[in-house]
């Protein structure tokens, strides 16, 4: 596992998503625009929405808000929200990863992790992201926001565990040993 393990007691002010692809872009970049969507549905401004390129084989929507999560409740919003995306990545919800911050370089493909107003999320086609990644960009920073109730009363949808006959009928009686 990468990072540190152990790392249990800590929060968090952000909401975080990334969303990877190992070889189509396009799908990457879609799922990201549902999840811009989505929280503009739950009353999220986009101007409070950051949304950045990586540098690498996807895109990453972060919110800046007044409130401190556990990894868990971060998780669960976020599953809420993106779980049903193909290309959601839940590797970020482990306390010890570390999120890349913008205008950083990707240690493969050499481009920026690159900040995107919305014009150019929906707009831009991949190659001309990828162009703009090679170079810094400087762009103005989300505002911290007050995370509304819809947000933080999200529960991920329980997934529903079917037993087949034959898995119904092992049991092991461990009382007795043979």
């Amino acid at each position: 596992a990468k990072g540190i393990e152990g790392i249990e007691d800590v929060v968090t002010n952000i909401i975080g998503f990334d969303f990877d692809h190992k070889t189509d872009l396009d799908v990457a970049k879609q799922d990201t625009i549902k999840v811009v969507e989505r929280l503009i549905e739950h009353n999220i401004d986009v101007d409070d929405i950051v949304v950045s390129f990586s540098g690498g084989k996807g895109f990453s929507v972060v919110i800046h808000h007044d409130k401190d999560l556990t990894p868990d409740q971060h998780k669960n919003i976020a599953e809420s929200i993106a779980g049903d995306l193909q290309t959601w990545d839940t590797t970020l919800y482990n306390a010890s990863r570390i999120f890349r911050v913008d205008n950083t370089k990707h240690n493969k493909t050499g481009l920026y992790k690159t900040p995107l107003d919305p014009d150019t999320l929906l707009n831009s086609p991949v190659d001309e992201i990828k162009e703009m990644a090679k170079t810094k960009h400087q762009m103005p920073r989300a505002k911290k926001v007050h995370l509304p109730e819809t947000i933080l009363a999200l529960k991920p949808k329980q997934k529903e565990v079917v037993k087949t006959e034959a898995e119904n009928s092992h049991h092991v009686d461990f009382s007795k040993k043979p």
